[in-house]
């Protein structure tokens, strides 16, 4: 393999690490007592809404959204909205954030 080949191969293999770390902390969160997360969820959330996890926030809103609706409004819609009017038009958000929008 070239140098250009394995590159994007570890890009591939990176993107679908965070993927999975993201779904997978998603619903770790989703299922959690309350008065265990609490202490907890807002440094997290503070943490993935800036750079340079800032790239998965949405795709960790979608996929709690999605699972636990109730929960993602008392817990996660702050942080959603801080970040859509922090980030609303960086890189590809504007137009995920139009897809992701309607069905949240």
């Amino acid at each position: 393999f070239s140098k250009t080949a394995m590159g994007a191969l570890n890009d591939e293999q990176n993107h679908q690490l965070w993927q999975s770390l993201i779904l997978t902390t998603s619903i770790a969160l989703q299922y959690a007592p309350m008065d265990a997360l609490i202490p907890f969820v807002s440094k997290y959330l503070d943490s993935l809404s800036k750079e340079p996890l800032a790239r998965w926030f949405l795709l960790f809103c979608s996929y709690f959204s999605q699972v636990d609706a109730e929960r993602f409004r008392s817990i996660i819609m702050p942080y959603f909205q801080r970040f859509i009017v922090t980030h609303w038009s960086d890189k590809e958000n504007e137009d995920t954030l139009c897809v992701l929008i309607p069905k949240m």
